[in-house]
């Protein structure tokens, strides 16, 4: 009686752990591993049990069977905008239990932020902070894993490379910003970086980087009425104030001391106390050119000409 006992437990776990062999064999790769959003993968079942090209395989994502069919070992589909999809496989052998494996699709995508790091624009300004030629570039790298910003940075080597050159100081793990610095010949910059998560395969991701010209606006401090490239006209009987407000320039404020304002009215040149405020008298007749200069002293190419014409009532 012992021995019945005994035989019959042992056929039991021996036909169990047989099962879960046969499960575990049958698996989904996937190509890329880490696609980005909307790429295509190919999925691809495998297994060195199984008799895969006279199984019947049956393919379903999100509970939907898209494809069957005997020897059906792949499948194509698209990573989706956001989100993830569960592909789940079932096969049938002849005289078999059917068997089934699942995979995930999930769009790992990176991204290239970048903003002028020491660039001044006004407070009303609601954009991004462009770089200049000659300025800061402050570059991070971040990956969107299944729609979230993903944190686990410090397990990836990240390796930069500016305008082509390697760049061995801004790389290594978690190595996820960066601060560039412009000159007075590239008027872009090429950033490429090499993401390495271990034990999976590495993804690119680029931007260019287009230098932004340094510009300013003219307007009526009263109203905010832009008249730059304008026809304006002085109010009757009263003075008018004209403010600037530079952008992109590598300073902190407008009133850096390493900004120049010169003006000129009329092709006169204009001393003025405080440079980003002019004021101007009702007493011309005659219509009015005006045109400002800006340029910051410690950069060449950071310069910039804005001006108007007015005609006084």
């Amino acid at each position: 009686m012992k021995q019945i006992c005994f035989l019959s437990l042992f056929f039991f776990l021996v036909f169990n752990f047989y099962d879960s062999v046969l499960a575990a064999d049958l698996f989904i790769s996937k190509y890329p591993e880490t696609p980005k959003e909307g790429e295509e993968v190919t999925l691809t079942l495998e297994s060195s049990t199984y008799n895969l090209n006279k199984a019947n395989i049956e393919w379903s994502v999100n509970g939907k069977i898209v494809d069957s069919g005997v020897g059906r070992k792949t499948l194509t589909e698209r990573t989706p905008l956001g989100g993830s999809k569960v592909v789940r496989v079932n096969i049938t052998e002849e005289g078999q239990e059917s068997i089934n494996a699942e995979t995930t699709i999930i769009a790992n995508t990176s991204y290239i932020f970048y903003e002028g790091a020491d660039s001044y624009v006004p407070a009303f300004y609601k954009g991004r902070r462009l770089p200049a030629q000659e300025g800061l570039v402050r570059a991070a790298v971040f990956e969107i894993d299944n729609g979230n910003v993903s944190k686990n940075n410090s397990g990836k080597n990240y390796s930069w490379k500016i305008n082509g050159q390697d760049s061995k100081e801004s790389s290594g793990f978690g190595k996820t910003l960066n601060t560039l610095k412009g000159n007075i010949i590239d008027k872009s910059l090429s950033l490429k970086i090499k993401i390495e998560p271990d034990g999976l395969l590495a993804k690119l991701t680029d931007v260019f980087i287009l230098l932004q010209k340094v510009e300013a606006i003219i307007y009526k401090t009263d109203e905010k009425n832009l008249v730059q490239n304008a026809v304006g006209q002085t109010e009757n009987g009263r003075e008018m104030y004209m403010s600037v407000e530079p952008y992109f320039f590598s300073v902190q404020n407008k009133r850096d001391n390493y900004l120049t304002y010169s003006w000129k009215i009329n092709d006169n040149p204009v001393n003025i106390t405080s440079p980003w405020f002019l004021k101007l008298s009702n007493k011309e007749k005659e219509i009015t050119r005006i045109v400002l200069n800006i340029f910051q002293k410690n950069k060449l190419t950071q310069e910039n000409d804005v001006g108007f014409t007015f005609k006084s009532n």
